[in-house]
């Protein structure tokens, strides 16, 4: 796939989203069906690492993109801002990680940075305690990265 197919299957699919776009405002997310075509389209792995099927655009096509998407339906370029940066931001977790949840090649990540709950040690991992109140796309994503404290720290996890 090259940075040109994936603005290429945008473009095609500017007039799916406009017809989508009142039922996404009306229900205030998108609809199951828009996630599934944003992914084909290759957007939500736009930012995501080569070796897992990633296309790793330069910003300036990932703003193309988006622009693109925008003219369809301004909620789902937000939600695909969302999600292809979190596939972005795997990519610099380690290579468990990666693995994971990029290995399908269909990442749908969405995120909350804000560092809004608490990590505890436990059975060679950790639990997880928090409210996260808000987070875009959460509804169509597989994975979400979560902000949390670990002992006082800002950290950064991910979770299915």
């Amino acid at each position: 796939m090259s940075s040109d197919s994936v603005l290429d299957r945008t473009k095609a699919l500017v007039p799916y989203l406009r017809e989508q776009a009142r039922a996404a405002e009306q229900a205030r997310r998108l609809p199951d069906e828009t996630f599934d075509a944003l992914a084909e389209a290759g957007i939500l792995k736009m930012c995501a690492p080569k070796k897992y099927g990633g296309e790793q655009l330069a910003f300036e096509e990932q703003c193309d993109v988006l622009a693109e998407v925008g003219r369809g339906c301004p909620s789902s370029s937000w939600v695909a801002t969302i999600l292809s940066a979190m596939g972005w931001w795997l990519g610099t977790f380690s290579d468990e990680a990666q693995d994971e949840v990029l290995a399908d090649g269909d990442p749908r990540i969405s995120g909350v940075v804000a560092p809004l709950g608490t990590l505890t040690p436990s059975d060679g991992g950790f639990r997880l305690n928090g409210r996260w109140p808000f987070n875009t796309g959460g509804h169509g994503s597989r994975w979400a990265v979560l902000g949390a404290l670990l002992d006082g720290e800002p950290k950064a996890l991910v979770v299915r």
